[in-house]
């Protein structure tokens, strides 16, 4: 199975968070990258019959996790409960505000980004991981979400308008795994190359233009 960089679906990309770090790292790499088994062991630092055992375990993960081409899932809409968490979610991401995203998240929410081979557990460990990456400075202060859903679970698209820009662009995709009404995990996407798969804007007025959400 080799899936293009152009042909990502949804599916793929969200069914990557039932796989362990090492394996969804080999599976983007090899399968979506179509780097060869040699550059992935280099970069993994581990031997070729590892990089290959670890991508056959993610494929078969996936084969049982994707829906069948011939039979597709209907989506699910999402529960009240469930939209007035993701509001609060996407909220407090405008605002960047990190101790409303702490107190969203479970005291042992998960946080991964993939194709990089990093996650982090626990609400605190989560947003310290974002704040050191630069959330909630300048230049990545000034936020305008979208709600969506991304193959059956809720998601925000993220805008970020950077300093002296007059929109707000493509950012990143979060989606959002909810359990007992708090956040349960958080896997995040790149957007610029997502928009046209969730038809969204690929550009957002500024803030004096936005009217009503």
């Amino acid at each position: 199975m080799v899936i293009h960089r152009e042909t990502i679906e949804l599916a793929f990309l969200v069914a990557l968070q039932c796989l362990p770090p090492k394996q969804r790292a080999v599976l983007i790499l090899r399968d979506v990258l179509d780097w060869s088994a040699q550059e992935t062991a280099i970069l993994l630092h581990s031997s070729t019959a590892s990089v290959n055992a670890a991508l056959q375990r993610a494929r078969a993960t996936l084969r049982r996790q994707q829906p069948s081409r011939d039979n597709p899932s209907r989506p699910r809409g999402m529960t009240e409960n469930e939209m007035v968490l993701l509001k609060q979610y996407a909220d407090a991401t405008e605002r960047v505000d990190t101790e409303a995203l702490i107190q969203l998240l479970r005291d042992d929410a998960r946080f991964t980004m993939p194709p990089a081979a990093i996650g982090f557990v626990g609400n605190r460990a989560t947003v310290q991981a974002w704040v050191e990456g630069g959330f909630g400075c300048a230049p990545y202060s000034d936020f305008r979400c979208v709600l969506t859903s991304a193959n059956l679970m809720p998601a925000i698209a993220i805008y970020w308008k950077r300093p002296g820009d007059a929109q707000y662009r493509p950012f990143m995709i979060d989606v959002l795994k909810m359990e007992a009404g708090r956040v349960a995990e958080v896997t995040v996407f790149e957007l610029p190359r997502l928009v046209d798969a969730f038809a969204l804007p690929s550009v957002l007025p500024p803030e004096s233009d936005r009217g009503s959400r």
